[in-house]
Protein backbone atom coordinates (compact mmCIF):
# COMPACT_ATOMS: atom_id res chain seq x y z
CA UNK A 1 0.00 0.00 0.00
CA UNK A 2 1.17 3.55 -1.15
CA UNK A 3 1.42 6.18 1.82
CA UNK A 4 -1.45 8.80 1.72
CA UNK A 5 1.62 11.40 1.64
CA UNK A 6 3.04 9.77 -1.52
CA UNK A 7 -0.14 9.41 -3.26
CA UNK A 8 -0.52 12.89 -2.75
CA UNK A 9 2.63 14.08 -4.35
CA UNK A 10 2.17 11.55 -7.04
CA UNK A 11 -1.08 12.80 -8.08
CA UNK A 12 -0.10 16.33 -7.73
CA UNK A 13 2.31 15.47 -10.01
CA UNK A 14 0.28 13.61 -12.56
CA UNK A 15 -2.04 16.74 -13.19
CA UNK A 16 1.36 18.99 -13.13
CA UNK A 17 2.16 17.01 -16.25
CA UNK A 18 -1.35 16.75 -17.48
CA UNK A 19 -1.40 20.70 -17.54
CA UNK A 20 1.86 20.92 -19.16
CA UNK A 21 0.36 18.33 -21.83
CA UNK A 22 -2.44 20.12 -22.37
CA UNK A 23 -0.37 23.87 -22.32
CA UNK A 24 1.84 22.07 -25.41
CA UNK A 25 -1.42 21.33 -27.34
CA UNK A 26 -3.00 24.35 -27.08
CA UNK A 27 0.24 25.96 -28.03
CA UNK A 28 0.93 23.46 -31.05
CA UNK A 29 -2.98 24.40 -32.62
CA UNK A 30 -1.77 28.48 -31.69
CA UNK A 31 1.50 27.93 -33.69
CA UNK A 32 -0.45 26.00 -36.70
CA UNK A 33 -3.01 28.53 -37.03
CA UNK A 34 0.05 31.44 -37.14
CA UNK A 35 1.39 29.46 -39.93
CA UNK A 36 -1.84 29.12 -41.96
CA UNK A 37 -2.31 32.41 -41.12
CA UNK A 38 0.79 33.71 -42.41
CA UNK A 39 0.42 31.13 -45.66
CA UNK A 40 -2.76 33.50 -46.05
CA UNK A 41 -1.31 36.55 -45.76
CA UNK A 42 1.60 35.65 -48.26
CA UNK A 43 -1.10 34.91 -50.83
CA UNK A 44 -2.94 38.15 -50.24
CA UNK A 45 0.37 39.72 -50.81
CA UNK A 46 1.22 37.78 -53.89
CA UNK A 47 -2.59 38.84 -55.44
CA UNK A 48 -2.11 42.64 -54.54
CA UNK A 49 1.34 42.41 -56.50
CA UNK A 50 0.27 40.96 -59.58
CA UNK A 51 -2.96 43.11 -59.52
CA UNK A 52 -0.36 46.05 -58.89
CA UNK A 53 1.67 44.92 -61.70
CA UNK A 54 -1.34 44.56 -63.94
CA UNK A 55 -2.58 47.58 -62.80
CA UNK A 56 0.52 49.12 -64.91
CA UNK A 57 1.98 50.68 -61.16
CA UNK A 58 5.77 50.28 -61.54
CA UNK A 59 7.30 47.35 -60.45
CA UNK A 60 10.17 48.97 -58.37
CA UNK A 61 6.93 50.82 -56.23
CA UNK A 62 5.46 47.66 -56.24
CA UNK A 63 9.14 46.03 -54.59
CA UNK A 64 8.84 48.61 -52.10
CA UNK A 65 5.53 47.80 -51.16
CA UNK A 66 6.31 43.70 -50.68
CA UNK A 67 10.10 44.75 -49.71
CA UNK A 68 11.20 42.54 -52.49
CA UNK A 69 13.83 43.20 -54.86
CA UNK A 70 13.14 43.51 -58.45
CA UNK A 71 14.59 40.39 -59.14
CA UNK A 72 12.83 38.69 -56.53
CA UNK A 73 9.40 40.06 -56.99
CA UNK A 74 10.12 39.11 -61.15
CA UNK A 75 10.76 35.62 -59.79
CA UNK A 76 7.59 35.54 -57.88
CA UNK A 77 5.52 37.09 -60.26
CA UNK A 78 6.98 34.58 -62.83
CA UNK A 79 5.78 31.66 -60.45
CA UNK A 80 2.60 32.87 -59.67
CA UNK A 81 1.71 33.27 -63.61
CA UNK A 82 3.20 29.66 -64.08
CA UNK A 83 1.31 28.35 -61.61
CA UNK A 84 -2.01 30.58 -61.70
CA UNK A 85 -2.50 30.45 -65.41
CA UNK A 86 -2.90 34.17 -65.59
Amino acid sequence: MVPAEQRFVITSLLGEAEEQLQRCRGGRHMLEDLSRGTGLLDQVLLRVTVAAVNAAVPLEEVDRWVRLSEAEAVKVLGTYRDTDGE
